[in-house]
C-alpha cells in the first residue's frame, strides 16, 4: 500500500474501527474508478440514461451545493439515520464530522423544496472516495445522479484526478445493481489501481 494513500492513515483506521471492522476490509484488488478531468470528457463517459436523470433533476429545479456551514452536517446525519437498515455508531458520525472539519472530506447536499439527499466524499492526495450517500425515502428522480455528478465536477476543478466508487466484486443481485449504477458514471474496474493512478 502506498504511503500517501488515505486507507493507510490513522483517520481511516479510526473510522473503520468505530464501524466495528478492521482497516484491511477495504483493501480489495479491484475498485470502480472514475477518472476525473475536463468536464466535457467526464460527461461524455456518463451513460445516456444517467445524463437524462441529471438533466431531469436540474430541469425541475433541484440544486446540489457543497456544504460549507458547520450546521449542515446535521442534515446529512438526519437523512442518513432515517432509512438506515442498520444502526450506525455515533462515533462514525463524529469521525465524519472531524474529517470535514479538517478538510479531509467534502459534503454535498441536494435540495428540491426541502433537503432530499446528501453525499459524503473523503479526499486525500490526488484522489477522492465516495464514502456515503443518504436520501429521503421518497427522493425524486435523479437525486443520487446529480449529487455524484456535481461532486465529480467540483472535485475535478479542485485538481483531484480520480474518484473511487468502491469495490468491483458484486456477489448479490443488489450489489450488481449498485455496480451497474456506478459504472454509468464512467467508472472502470481497475486492479491494483492504487499504484497505477498515483
Amino acid at each position: 500500500m502506498t504511503e500517501g494513500w488515505f486507507w493507510s492513515t490513522p483517520d481511516w483506521q479510526r473510522y473503520v474501527a468505530a464501524k466495528g471492522g478492521t482497516p484491511d476490509v477495504h483493501t480489495g484488488t479491484a475498485n470502480l474508478i472514475v477518472r476525473l478531468g475536463p468536464e466535457p470528457e467526464m460527461w461524455a463517459r456518463v451513460r445516456h440514461g444517467h445524463q437524462a436523470d441529471i438533466r431531469a433533476a436540474q430541469h425541475r429545479g433541484m440544486r446540489v451545493e457543497r456544504s460549507l456551514a458547520p450546521g449542515d452536517f446535521i442534515i446529512y446525519e438526519r437523512l442518513h439515520r432515517g432509512p438506515a437498515e442498520l444502526p450506525r455508531d455515533q462515533r462514525t458520525y463524529d469521525l465524519m464530522w472531524s474529517f470535514l472539519n479538517d478538510g479531509h472530506a467534502r459534503l454535498y447536499l441536494a435540495h428540491e423544496q426541502r433537503w432530499i439527499g446528501a453525499a459524503l466524499f473523503f479526499v486525500h492526495d490526488k484522489g477522492s472516495y465516495y464514502a456515503s450517500v443518504a436520501r429521503c425515502a421518497d427522493d425524486p428522480r435523479g437525486t443520487g445522479h446529480l449529487l455524484l455528478w456535481t461532486a465529480m465536477r467540483d472535485l475535478a476543478r479542485e485538481g483531484y484526478q480520480w474518484m473511487d466508487l468502491g469495490p468491483a466484486n458484486a456477489a448479490t443481485e443488489k450489489q450488481e445493481s449498485i455496480e451497474h449504477y456506478k459504472r454509468g458514471f464512467g467508472a472502470e474496474a481497475i486492479t491494483d489501481w492504487r499504484w497505477e493512478l498515483r
